[in-house]
């Protein structure tokens, strides 16, 4: 299971994504919205490669739905949901 974590500070969006096949924390980059959809990007290593994959979802609620597509062609479904702050 992985953890996407977005952040607003101002008006400026940050974020990062760590847990499941990921090691350590990956920041995301370019975070946009529109209307219901989210899309963002980031880069990942993957075997001692750097491997860029861009994620785009639709947001419903506590939870969003989507793909995420790696360069070079494949992409995966993704979905997950929000956790209340503690």
């Amino acid at each position: 299971e992985s953890m996407l974590v977005i952040k607003k500070t101002n008006d400026k969006l940050t974020g990062n994504l760590s847990g499941g096949q990921i090691t350590g924390d990956v920041s995301i980059d370019n975070i946009s919205f529109d209307g219901k959809k989210m899309k963002f990007s980031c880069t990942v290593n993957a075997g001692g490669q750097p491997v860029g994959i861009t994620v785009e979802v639709t947001v419903e609620g506590d939870a969003f739905k989507g793909t995420a597509f790696i360069d070079g062609g494949e992409s995966f479904p993704v979905e997950g949901k929000k956790t209340p702050k503690k």
